[in-house]
């Protein structure tokens, strides 16, 4: 006997029909979720390299800031020195102590500190 949308209902088709619809549901399902894997890491991939791209830019701009004051220390203690004398000054400091621009050293031991007494 035939159903409404003209396929046969399962309680009058065979255990083999059964099972060979099964065997096509299953492998058209298996083909539809890895196309949908497919299409979300493709929209992961194409986030990963906006946020990527974002990060590398940040970074440059960070970096001329951080370039950009160092050379506005030399011109200021050019002012009271001699320009090599200011610029080595600037560059030894910049080596001796390297530090992040918006970081301090105290929140740094703070949270290093933290860190310690949650592991140990």
């Amino acid at each position: 006997m035939m159903s409404d949308n003209g396929h046969r209902r399962p309680a009058d088709m065979s255990s083999r029909d059964l099972a060979v619809q099964l065997g096509g549901q299953v492998s058209s399902l298996v083909r539809d979720e890895i196309a949908l894997a497919k299409a979300e890491l493709v929209t992961d991939a194409r986030q990963a390299a906006m946020g990527g791209g974002l990060l590398s830019g940040s970074a440059v701009v960070g970096h001329t800031a951080w370039l950009t004051a160092a050379a506005a220390a030399v011109a200021g203690l050019s002012l009271v020195l001699p320009v090599w004398a200011a610029a080595l000054i600037v560059a030894g400091v910049l080596a001796v102590r390297p530090w992040a621009p918006s970081a301090s050293s105290n929140e740094a031991n703070y949270a290093h500190g933290l860190k310690r007494r949650r592991h140990g």
